[in-house]
């Protein structure tokens, strides 16, 4: 997709290695500055897409913490803990995050299992999302693992 902007199919090696939060910025920018006056996507389009790299930022920051850090059955930071994304603390036994990174060390985040599957969902049912809004906005082509079409014989 980025590549796409660029107009160069092998500026995909500059997005090799980055962070998601690199990804999502990129994207947003890139959009920006190759159709500032909606001449080539509509103006909803561009809602549509601003609205799902917002989405990938909150889901992004959560993916971190279940995939970077370290998990606990006790809290440690009781002043700085992060409730559950969603859910009540106290509907399910909850399970505590502190990321594994040094720079972020004085925070805790609470999940539940359900929040982990959740999440997950979350993930998935946006990357369909951005495939079908990319496949709209470049006029129904896009690569064949974006393709949100069902393959014959998935349907």
């Amino acid at each position: 997709m980025l590549a796409d902007f660029v107009g160069h199919l092998w500026a995909g090696v500059l997005w090799e290695r980055q962070s998601t939060e690199w990804l999502l910025r990129s994207a947003s920018r890139l959009l920006s500055e190759t159709d500032p006056y909606n001449r080539e996507y509509a103006a909803g389009q561009h809602k549509g897409f601003y609205a799902l790299v917002a989405q990938g930022r909150r889901l992004s920051g959560l993916r971190n913490f279940v995939v970077h850090g370290w998990f606990r059955r006790n809290g440690v930071l009781e002043d700085d803990l992060i409730s559950r994304p969603w859910g009540n603390w106290d509907s399910e036994t909850p399970l505590f995050c502190m990321p594994s990174r040094t720079g972020s060390l004085l925070q805790e985040q609470m999940f539940a299992v359900t929040d982990v599957e959740r999440l997950a969902d979350e993930l998935s049912d946006l990357a369909v999302r951005w495939a079908a809004l990319w496949q709209e906005m470049r006029g129904g082509w896009v690569l064949r693992r974006w393709n949100v079409e069902p393959a014959e014989g998935d349907a």
